[in-house]
């Protein structure tokens, strides 16, 4: 793992800068500013002044740990720890790759739950992938 430090005042410069050369919105920048800002609250919690790779993932394991934040933040505030090691190894950018997760439907309940879906794939003709989220 390299060692790239990058001093926290510089971080939003160097972040935004690395997203627009990603051809990212104005929008997309924007939301992965806020997991940025969520990482300074840590780092100075933490007592970090210059952000690093290993300083990125303890702030992922303390994301992971934290019952507090919602499912939404998490997703969002690891997307831009992923976006931000991209950048400062001067990586081309990449999507994550997403685990499939199955959810097994037991029981009555279950055969509901199956039927109901199906109804949202043929009637309101959402695909699968709207409907696995």
């Amino acid at each position: 793992m390299s060692e790239n430090r990058i001093l926290k005042e510089d971080l939003v410069t160097r972040f935004t800068e690395g997203l627009k050369l990603f051809q990212f919105t104005k929008a997309t920048i924007e939301r992965d500013l806020y997991g940025i800002r969520a990482l300074f609250s840590f780092m100075e919690k933490e007592g970090f002044t210059a952000y690093t790779q290993d300083i990125g993932e303890k702030y992922v394991q303390h994301l992971k740990q934290d019952e507090s934040i919602s499912i939404y933040c998490k997703r969002r505030n690891l997307c831009s720890i992923h976006l931000l090691d991209t950048i400062l190894e001067n990586k081309p950018y990449s999507r994550r790759p997403v685990k499939n997760v199955l959810y097994p439907f037991p029981g009555d309940i279950g055969n509901m739950a199956k039927i109901f879906i199906q109804h949202l794939r043929t009637e309101e003709r959402l695909s699968i992938h709207t409907i696995a989220q």
